[in-house]
């Protein structure tokens, strides 16, 4: 059974000091077990950080966001309602962990973040999807096996 994941930017800089945990990734997703998708809000945070884009620890899916607004919306994005994203917005400001939080429950299993409070309202608002901290994705990578 192939499990999806979607990997907040915070995700890579762990992945980036953890060689042994992006060798238990690359060879899940290399039997089939595991796939990475990485939404364009990630992929545009990898960007302005010090990686200068999407790692290469592992093949990954490339996948637009799934917000259907003006003035958030490109080309590459799929057009959703966006329950999630307003629901996990709220009164917060921070949009792009909101359009995260959308991609990952409509196209993943496992949200996975270091950022507490992110997991916490996503767990209030996701219908299919899980958020999990660095060490819990690590645990659930070795039941995979």
């Amino acid at each position: 059974m192939l499990t999806s994941a979607v990997l907040d930017t915070n995700i890579y800089d762990r992945l980036a000091v953890d060689a042994a945990t992006v060798q238990v990734i690359r060879e899940q997703v290399g039997e089939g077990r595991l796939q990475i998708i990485v939404p364009r809000t990630v992929a545009q945070e990898l960007w302005m950080s010090p990686f200068k884009g999407v790692p290469s620890f592992f093949p990954y899916v490339l996948r637009g966001n799934t917000v259907g607004r003006i003035g958030l919306m490109t080309c590459v994005d799929s057009i959703g309602a966006g329950q999630t994203f307003d629901a996990h917005l709220g009164r917060s400001r921070r949009i792009n962990d909101a359009l995260i939080a959308d991609a990952a429950d409509w196209i993943a299993q496992w949200l996975v973040s270091q950022d507490a409070q992110l997991r916490s309202r996503f767990s209030k608002v996701a219908v299919t999807c899980e958020a999990l901290s660095y060490d819990q994705f690590k645990e659930r990578l070795e039941a995979l096996i």
